[in-house]
Parts: structure tokens; C-alpha cells; sequence
């Protein structure tokens, strides 16, 4: 659970830096319009002035020195003792997230632009919530699929994908779902399902996942009784041993609303995600959105 805390954010400016960053975050994360960002970023300094007395300029916090915050600057920290806070230099988060690159997922070789760093602080804060879930949209190329894979490695969250094959079908991927939530659930671990868009062979698996955007769970999912009983034994000793008063079956489901973040990566390209968006609301409703627009100049000089 991220946490900003007195003893990081010591002085107004950090503070104030922070709430900007949040806000960000949580309201123009959503806006797909130029115009409607731009309306967003000129109201935000304007508040900014004449609520607490700071006359920034709009592109010195949003365009040339853009604000990060996140919480894996110390690596090797275990996840309780992070601490959510803000990164001054490009550079460093940079070099930062590079190390992990190269520890924690080595096949990938990702050139670490400003636009890519943005996406990765906001794809990893995600991660980093309890019962945080994302969907990343964006045409095939943009990225989503190599951004999730090393946000799963800066939240510390195993990260898991389905194996669709010619003869997959629902009964498939209902087991792989039981397997990442007896990870989340029984060995009470952090798990992002990245799902794209190309492993939807059937609607039926949306079905499923927005049942468990909903509420942690899939009805009939546990249909056996043994399967129950045997997360019930394992999960008894563990309640019994931190002394808590709570049905084992209860306390499986609020691991895994804690535990299992659930990371969409769909296409915009033509009806299909409006359809589903209308079919299975809770992919909206209870996921943070983040748009991967076309990449800026910037990116395009510093790929080549």
C-alpha cells in the first residue's frame, strides 16, 4: 500500500507537488482530449497561484521538468517499509529503474524515455494499491505488454499471463485463474494478471474477469468441495496463528482483492472495446485508465 508520510514530504513545495501529481493521476490519467488536458493543466496552475501562493508556469510541472513519484527509489526494500516519494531527477529514476531492468527482467531492452518512465511510475503505482487495477490502452507496438512486464517487477508483483492455445477454452482459463489466486489468496504473495486483448478467445473470460474487478471472485469457480476445504486447512493455520477472528473462506477473498492486480492491455482500434466497455462496465469502473498515446518526438530521437 503506498504511503506518503510527514517524514518524506517535509516542506510546502513537496507537498504541494505531491497533490499535483496525484491529482494527475486520478483526473487527467482519464482524458483522451487534447483540449480537455490542456483545460486541465491550465485550471491546475491557476489554483495553484491563487489557492497557495506559488506562481509556477504550467510547462515547468508538466513538460519540462514533469513530476514522478513512486516508491521503489531503494531497491531491496521489503514492500511494507517503502515509502511513496518524490524523484527531482530524470536521470536518477532512470539509472533506478535500469537496475531493476537488468536484475529483475533481463530479456527486456527498453529504452527508457521521459514518455516511457511516466508510464511506468503510474503502471507500478497501481500495482503498488490494494485491489489496484489498470488498463492500458493503446494501439499494438505502443508498448503495454513491456511497460506491464517491468512495473510487475518494480511493485515487487509476479507477473502472469495466460497460454492460449488452439484447443483452449473456458475451463482453461478458469484454472489459471485458480492458480493466481491460491498465489494471492493462500501464499498471500502480490500477482498482476497482464491480459491482452489478443488472449480474449471468448467472452466468456471477460465475463470472469470483470467478476473478479468486481468482487474478488468467480461464482461456481470452486465448484468442488475439496478445493474449498483444502484452502480452508491452509489459511485456518495462518488465522489461527496471527490470532484473527475471521472465517478462512472471508479471509481467501480479502487476500486476493488485495493481492491479485488485474492489468488489461486493449486496443482502441475500431468498435470492439466500446462493445465490451458497454458489456462488462466494471472494466472502467474499477480500473485506473492509462491512455499510451503516439510516441512524442522526444521518444522517436532517443529510440534512434
Amino acid at each position: 500500500m503506498l504511503r506518503a508520510t510527514p517524514i518524506v514530504f517535509t516542506q510546502g513545495d513537496q507537498f504541494i507537488k505531491l497533490w499535483v501529481h496525484e491529482m494527475t493521476r486520478v483526473f487527467a490519467d482519464r482524458l483522451v482530449d487534447e483540449t480537455d488536458c490542456t483545460w486541465f493543466y491550465d485550471n491546475m496552475v491557476m489554483v495553484i497561484g491563487q489557492e497557495l501562493s506559488r506562481q509556477w508556469k504550467k510547462e515547468e510541472i508538466f513538460t519540462v521538468n514533469p513530476i514522478f513519484c513512486c516508491d521503489f527509489m531503494s531497491p531491496g526494500i521489503d514492500l511494507e517499509d517503502r515509502r511513496y516519494s518524490l524523484v527531482d531527477q530524470q536521470r536518477k529514476l532512470e539509472k533506478t529503474v535500469a537496475d531493476y531492468m537488468m536484475e529483475e527482467t533481463p530479456h527486456l531492452n527498453l529504452v527508457l524515455f521521459r514518455d516511457a518512465l511516466e508510464h511506468l511510475c503510474r503502471i507500478a503505482r497501481v500495482l503498488s494499491l490494494d485491489r489496484g487495477h489498470i488498463l492500458l490502452v493503446g494501439v499494438g507496438g505502443s508498448g503495454k505488454k513491456s511497460l506491464s512486464t517491468l512495473a510487475s517487477a518494480l511493485a515487487m508483483a509476479k507477473r502472469e499471463m495466460i497460454s492460449p492455445r488452439k484447443d483452449y477454452k473456458s475451463k482453461d482459463f478458469k484454472e489459471e485463474i485458480i492458480r493466481m489466486m491460491r498465489i494471492a489468496g493462500v501464499d498471500g504473495k502480490p500477482v498482476c494478471f497482464l491480459f491482452p486483448d489478443t488472449h480474449i478467445i471468448d467472452d466468456s473470460f471477460l465475463e470472469d474477469v470483470n467478476n473478479l474487478l468486481n468482487t474478488g471472485e468467480i461464482p461456481n469457480l470452486f465448484a468442488k468441495k475439496e478445493d474449498q476445504d483444502e484452502i480452508k486447512r491452509d489459511l485456518g493455520e495462518i488465522i489461527a496463528k496471527a490470532k484473527l477472528d475471521i472465517e478462512p473462506w472471508t479471509f481467501f477473498v480479502e487476500r486476493v482483492k488485495q493481492n491479485l492486480h488485474i492489468c488489461l492491455a486493449f486496443s482502441p482500434v475500431g468498435d470492439q472495446l466500446r462493445t465490451r466497455m458497454r458489456m462488462f462496465p466494471s472494466l472502467v469502473n474499477c480500473c485506473t485508465i492509462d491512455w499510451l498515446n503516439p510516441w512524442p518526438d522526444e521518444a522517436l530521437k532517443t529510440v534512434a
